[in-house]
């Protein structure tokens, strides 16, 4: 006869309780060896901002087309030419183009006049200079395309702010919960799967089978 398997959430919390110092070591152990691994290793990122309008003014029409303007050629910040320019406005050795296009990013809306610019890195100042050439070097861009200064520059990045929790707290985070959980998962599934008979109704089957008597192991009492 099969046995059907039931679970005592008691007597699986008791069991918790009981070897909650082996949960305690495995989380601390496995949180203490990522923080060597990842010391030195991972460092926090900062992103800086710069904004570019559309300096356009006069009818609904007019500014409704250099917005239009801007939202069209949008996508040539992240550019090779863009980068490039940007690259040659900051002159810093080993900064090339291909280095600023991985650190750029950019955002609008439809109804807005502002574009944002984004560059980020492990150097703040750095975040900072990019941010500050991208915006130049695209306003210079779009005057060529255009023929006329309707973007412009409007502000430029003074900080870069770091980015949320370092990816080294996130990873030691992790490691610790994860110490937690795989000893914990352990202490459960083996009190589910254990053949130890902890109550009469464990060894009658619940009732299906007839039992005459019951020897407990003292020395477990």
């Amino acid at each position: 006869m099969e046995k059907e398997i039931k679970i005592d959430l008691v007597r699986c919390f008791k069991a918790v309780i009981q070897r909650w110092w082996i949960i305690a070591i495995s989380a601390l152990l496995l949180f203490g060896i990522t923080l060597i691994i990842t010391n030195g290793r991972l460092s926090e990122s900062y992103t800086a901002q710069s904004t570019v309008y559309s300096a356009v003014y006069g009818n609904t029409e007019q500014s409704l087309a250099g917005l239009d303007i801007m939202q069209t050629y949008s996508e040539i910040i992240q550019s090779r030419k863009v980068a490039d320019r940007a690259a040659l406005l900051l002159g810093e050795e080993g900064l090339t183009g291909d280095i600023i296009q991985g650190m750029i990013s950019s955002s609008y809306t439809d109804t807005s006049a502002v574009l944002y610019i984004y560059a980020t890195s492990e150097d703040s100042q750095l975040a900072v200079s990019v941010a500050n050439a991208i915006a130049e070097s695209f306003v210079i861009e779009a005057q060529n395309i255009t023929g006329d200064n309707t973007i412009q520059v409007l502000d430029k990045s003074v900080s870069a702010s770091a980015d949320g929790m370092s990816k080294k707290i996130l990873y030691c985070m992790l490691a610790f919960l994860a110490g937690a959980f795989i000893p914990f998962m352990f202490i459960v599934f083996r009190e589910i799967f254990s053949d130890s008979i902890y109550h009469v109704a464990d060894a009658t089957l619940d009732g299906e089978i007839p039992v005459i008597g019951i020897i407990p192991s003292y020395d477990k009492m």
